[in-house]
């Protein structure tokens, strides 16, 4: 009976586990899209690419129009939303360092980037990017 109920609980832990992979799928890949910050003039925007992989942890953003880019740690994610620091930005006079990225679901082929600085409580930018 014991070893039985080991069966099944390995079983149940394993299905979490592979459902959980599923999950987070949907932030698999490489984005892409405009920049915007509140208060700033609308036609002023920057690109921003970003390459997600869950799998090998490597999450990695640029700002080719800023000559801006570093890495991002993953703090959280579930089915819909995942949060990030973002870090080890190369050109800081140019991109802000430290900060709070949210990126949340929106379909299969879109996500919402929103960037918060450190000790803020406010958006500073944001995008809707499009899976390349």
């Amino acid at each position: 009976m014991k070893h039985l109920y080991t069966t099944l609980l390995l079983i149940v832990m394993l299905s979490s586990c592979s459902s959980l992979t599923t999950n987070i799928n949907w932030i698999e890949g490489n984005w892409s899209g405009l920049g915007f910050q509140p208060g700033i003039d609308t036609n002023d925007s920057w690109d921003i690419e970003v390459s997600l992989n869950t799998k090998q942890q490597l999450f990695k953003i640029s700002y080719p129009s800023l000559d801006c880019s570093g890495d991002w740690i993953l703090i959280a994610i579930n089915k819909h939303k995942a949060t990030f620091k973002e870090v080890n930005i190369d050109n800081i006079e140019a991109c802000t360092d430290n900060g709070t990225v949210i990126i949340t679901k929106v379909d299969e082929h879109h996500i919402s980037f929103s960037y918060y600085i450190e000790n803020e409580n406010k958006v500073s930018s944001y995008a809707t990017l499009s899976r390349e």
